[in-house]
């Protein structure tokens, strides 16, 4: 019977925008939500029974007409839910392990525990106990390691005519970059061993120095970590206290050729690299500020992008919607029971 189609047509729709509502209710439950991308979902025709196939006009003469088609619809269907990747506001927070991207790309993390990789646009980040930059859950945050023989300080030891030690800075070396992918760190120990060399510089230390005096001593003499801060272009750069400042890292962003393709597993995580055409990670296609990527901001988030104004107007569209096919169930019911109690 006819009616059963118009009845399928409402049930169709009630899914439709049941779905429908729940996108609407997750944008609007995310409005705080640490750099959010709200979600839209678009509605397509169900194929309908066709009544009547078109045909063209009859070949030769100039008589006869073409044909138009006739078909009735089966209802709504879900067409495609599409994330709306514009940037949303930013916020200065005065935090300097908060990051936020303008416009375009993502930060990559990494799972240490199995070396997977995701994107992110949350920039709420923290060190960790090892010094690491992590997120909330303890992912990495991924970039260049510069070349330690041209962008550390190098220090020297010696004593002086009072016989008391004296540290020297004797360069901040510049040379070629590197292209090591690691994670990004906060940690700078300048400590003395038998080569000289210490995690974060290097120290070269006078032979008479070594005689006179302990290793622990010295080390109370050697520059520490005063500050850090990110740039526009990512670079990680260190303040010591004795006012030399360097650069051992960059953060760099990831790229995608269809943003829609990803995967999104929560806590503003983003799986799906292959599918969405992720670029090469490395110095010359990944550095902010270039190639078509945003710059970094540090000391600031992204906030959601979710318009509460545009929502709520669509939940109301959504409310009538599902009201009007309510409606078109409850009337074909009565219909029929009007064509059942015919034969009374």
């Amino acid at each position: 019977m006819a009616l059963i189609g118009s009845l399928n047509s409402g049930v169709s729709a009630l899914r439709s925008f049941s779905k429908g509502m729940e996108v609407l209710g997750d944008n609007v439950a995310n409005v705080n939500t640490i750099a959010f991308k709200s979600s839209r979902m678009d509605y397509t025709t169900g194929f309908g029974d066709v009544l009547q196939r078109s045909t063209p006009s009859a070949s030769g003469g100039n008589v006869g007409s073409n044909s138009t088609s006739s078909q009735v619809g089966s209802g709504v269907q879900i067409g495609m839910i599409s994330v709306n990747f514009a940037q949303g506001p930013l916020e200065n927070t005065g935090r300097v392990t908060d990051l936020a991207i303008v416009n375009e790309g993502f930060f990559k993390v990494i799972d240490s525990a199995n070396n997977k990789a995701y994107a992110t646009r949350a920039g709420n980040l923290r060190i960790d106990d090892r010094g690491y930059i992590v997120t909330a859950k303890g992912y990495r945050l991924q970039g260049l390691k510069q070349d330690e023989d041209y962008t550390l300080p190098k220090y020297s030891v010696t004593l002086n005519s009072d016989n008391g030690l004296v540290y020297t800075r004797v360069s901040l070396g510049e040379g070629p970059q590197s292209e090591e992918i690691t994670n990004l760190r906060v940690n700078f120990n300048l400590t003395i061993n038998n080569t000289g060399t210490g995690l974060g510089g290097t120290l070269s230390v006078a032979a008479e120095v070594y005689v006179h005096y302990t290793a622990a001593e010295i080390k109370t003499l050697a520059p520490s970590l005063d500050s850090y801060t990110f740039d526009t272009r990512g670079n990680l750069t260190y303040l010591l206290s004795d006012g030399v400042a360097f650069s051992p890292y960059q953060l760099l962003l990831l790229k995608f050729s269809d943003k829609q393709a990803l995967q999104h597993e929560g806590e503003g995580l983003y799986s799906g690299f292959d599918a969405a055409g992720v670029e090469d990670f490395n110095r010359s296609n990944s550095e902010p500020g270039t190639h078509g990527l945003g710059s970094v901001r540090g000391s600031a988030l992204e906030l959601s992008n979710v318009d509460l104004t545009q929502q709520f107007a669509n939940i109301i569209t959504i409310q009538r919607s599902f009201q009007s096919a309510a409606r078109i169930i409850s009337t074909s019911d009565e219909i029929l029971n009007e064509i059942t109690n015919l034969k009374r």
